[in-house]
């Protein structure tokens, strides 16, 4: 088959939408002119590929800005085209706005957020229909095509998250699904948070695989089925383990407390890391199904690894929020605890802090119907972030909260915060409850602890340094595979 993409702004949707094409000879104008070229094209590829071999054309359903294709012409246009094609694929937006406009959805947009675009169409059509848009879930992907909505779901970024996706649903595996959690594989971390144009190579958060799999695939495999303890049971602790155990050694994980899944506890409540959530779920199924057995409550004390007596020593003993160093800190709580004890929240919150943590604690708050107000030293808010990522959270934080930047916060008292901006000015803001999300401090102390108790060691996650879900799942992986 063979897909021509007429849609997110490309040279096939500059003719079709009139949003580009102002033409006014006989390209442009009229749905029809500016249904010529493609045409064209799509007589051409015709003419080459023959009657039998299958066209799919992708299209946006609706383009989601003013002056751009809307869903009525775009079933027109549709109608036009049918008899050249064998199947419409539904997308939407252009890409130029393609968080805004849906063309690659965020972590805040309905899973198959284009459906109701794909249905429309397909009501008006002969030929078969493809949906686009976060699909990451089987059952989702059966509903929608049960009720008729479509008759193909497109899967790009998941298949990417997770090549086996399909094979587990008919294995009846899906809980082992590890989900796309549209983290913006395509726009990711800059090298340099204060340079976003400098990118890192484009590379999976869930899948530590993603663009590696040449270089893994010929990794030697062990010379022998070792004892392996990993310190840890957070994102990188649990892939390490998974890794290891999947590569047939014999491995235990401690844990000191009574669950998995390290910072990540919190997904449980937060109504937008549903999909993080799930990918913290599928490495427990997975760790426990690859024979991982796991100590829960164990403190692991020199005592307790010289007994177990490992061959690898794996610590992913993670972080710990660092307390910022303000006068009246003791009357201020870590930003997650408002989802361990959201009883003890007021109305009025002040959140010091404009990191990620802390505008995305300060957006939960505020879509519960807290008024928040986030307070940052730097001049801007969410500076880690990627681009994609600001597209999606700043414009819902502009309707919910307030923030100020180059602010230092001086004083915190049981009634709010006293802070002084750039110049000296200084402000004062009443508050119910403070909190603080000024950044997460490695237990490099456990480290250096652990160091001398194996033959081989290794470190991943937020004990090396405070980082993100990606880098803790990679360097997991990567000791996994180096226990030979």
């Amino acid at each position: 088959m063979i897909m021509l993409h007429g849609g997110h702004g490309w040279l096939l949707s500059q003719f079709i939408s009139p949003l580009s094409n102002k033409r006014k000879d006989k390209w442009g104008g009229s749905l029809e002119n500016r249904a010529r070229f493609p045409l064209l094209v799509l007589e051409k590829v015709r003419k080459e590929v023959g009657e039998n071999f299958p066209i799919e054309f992708r299209i946006s359903g609706d383009e989601r800005v003013e002056g751009g294709m809307g869903l009525d012409e775009t079933i027109e246009y549709c109608k036009i085209i049918e008899d050249k094609v064998d199947l419409i694929h539904v997308t939407a937006g252009i890409y130029h706005s393609h968080v805004e406009t849906k063309a690659f959805s965020s972590m805040f947009d309905p899973h198959g957020c284009n459906i109701d675009l794909a249905a429309a169409i397909k009501k008006n059509v002969k030929v078969p229909v493809a949906a686009v848009g976060g699909f990451n879930d089987p059952e989702l992907i059966d509903r929608v095509i049960g009720e008729g909505k479509c008759d193909f779901v497109a899967v790009g970024r998941q298949q990417f998250a997770d090549p086996d996706f399909v094979m587990k649903t008919m294995l009846g595996k899906a809980d082992e699904i590890a989900p796309c959690l549209r983290c913006s594989c395509f726009n990711p971390l800059p090298a340099d948070p204060d340079a976003r144009n400098v990118a890192l190579p484009w590379h999976c958060t869930v899948n530590p695989l993603s663009q590696r799999e040449l270089r893994w695939r010929q990794a030697p495999q062990p010379k022998a089925s070792r004892n392996v303890l990993v310190v840890g049971g957070g994102v990188g602790g649990l892939y390490a383990a998974i890794t290891a155990a999947e590569r047939g050694h014999r491995v235990t994980l401690a844990e000191k407390k009574p669950r998995l899944g390290g910072h990540l506890w919190f997904t449980d409540t937060d109504t937008h890391k549903g999909d993080l959530k799930r990918f913290r779920d599928s490495l427990i199924v997975r760790a426990e199904r690859a024979g991982v057995k796991i100590d829960f409550e164990t403190v692991a004390d020199e005592e307790y690894i010289r007994a177990k007596a490992p061959y690898a020593l794996i610590c992913a003993a993670g972080s710990e929020p660092a307390v910022p160093p303000i006068k009246g800190v003791e009357n201020a709580d870590y930003a997650l605890t408002v989802y361990s004890e959201p009883h003890r929240i007021g109305k009025k919150i002040v959140l010091i802090g404009g990191g990620l943590i802390g505008c995305e604690t300060g957006l939960y708050l505020a879509e519960k119907g807290h008024e928040v107000t986030v307070l940052e030293m730097l001049d801007d808010i969410a500076k880690e972030a990627n681009d994609s990522h600001r597209r999606a959270l700043i414009p819902r934080m502009k309707k919910q909260l307030e923030w100020k930047c180059n602010v230092k916060v001086t004083e915190i008292t049981a009634g709010g915060v006293e802070y002084a901006d750039t110049d000296g000015n200084i402000g004062k803001i009443a508050a119910d409850n403070v909190l603080y999300s000024t950044g997460l401090k490695s237990n490099s102390k456990t480290v250096e602890r652990f160091r001398p108790l194996a033959p081989l060691f290794f470190t991943v996650g937020d004990c090396v340094s405070p980082r993100f879900v990606k880098q803790a799942t990679y360097e997991g992986f990567c000791a996994g595979m180096d226990i030979l």
